[in-house]
Parts: structure tokens; C-alpha cells; sequence
């Protein structure tokens, strides 16, 4: 998959945004040399790397790729790309919850409880989404 259109794209919007590539790679937690190498074509970055470098530079993972590589994308990974570029934590998790078994479930609910109250988000008796 040739990723050197996902390289322009990262480039455009990080020189838009008045960003240097070492203050995106920090924000993205990738080298630097790494991402510049992105930039000019010279490596192909893994979708760890898009999913990270997106979110950095705070747009959608889709809008990174040409159609044709968001269509192999697609065809490579399990459920949708959507799915996987809203947020790559919350597809880890969504990939998690089927292995683990009732008492741990149960386990995670208190925890997610438990810090959606810290953040005044829970809803009336313990809900886990409010109003």
C-alpha cells in the first residue's frame, strides 16, 4: 500500500496548524525521524502511526488516505475503519470485552462507575450514562 499521499496530507495540515515535525511527533508519539521520513514518502507508516499522527493533528484517520488505501484499509482490518480511527483506546477496548468473563465485566463497570462519578458524568443510581 503506498501511504506517500498520507505523507502530503500529514505534511499540508502540520505546516497549516504552524506545527514542526518534532512538536507533531511529540504530540503523535512517534520520532521525529520517523514522521519526516512519513512526510517525504520514504517509509510507509503503519495504522498505529496514522491513527496517532490523526488524532494529533485532531482530524479524521480517513481523511489521511486516498480512497484507494482507505478502501485496501478497509478490506485489511477487522470491523469497520470508522470503528478503528474514532479512537484507537476505544477499539482496543471494544476488541477486549468478548475474551474477558462475567466477574471480570463486572469488575470494569465499577471501575467506569466509578470515574464517570469523579467526573460528575454518571447518571442517577449508578447509571453508566446520564440525562
Amino acid at each position: 500500500m503506498s501511504m506517500t499521499h498520507a505523507g502530503d496530507k500529514i505534511k499540508r495540515l502540520r505546516v497549516s496548524t504552524g506545527l514542526t515535525v518534532s512538536e507533531l511527533a511529540r504530540r503523535a508519539g512517534l520520532s521525529q525521524g520517523y514522521l519526516s521520513q512519513i512526510e517525504m514518502g520514504r517509509a510507509t507508516p503503519s495504522v498505529r502511526a496514522l491513527a496517532m499522527t490523526a488524532k494529533a493533528l485532531d482530524v479524521p484517520l480517513p481523511s489521511l488516505l486516498g480512497e484507494r488505501d482507505r478502501a485496501l484499509l478497509e478490506g485489511t482490518m477487522p470491523g469497520t475503519l470508522q470503528e478503528f480511527v474514532a479512537d484507537p483506546e476505544d477499539a482496543m477496548i471494544s476488541r477486549a470485552l468478548p475474551r474477558l468473563d462475567r466477574s471480570s465485566k463486572q469488575a470494569l463497570i465499577l471501575i467506569i462507575r466509578g470515574i464517570l462519578a469523579a467526573h460528575g458524568q454518571g447518571g442517577p443510581d449508578g447509571e453508566l450514562f446520564g440525562p
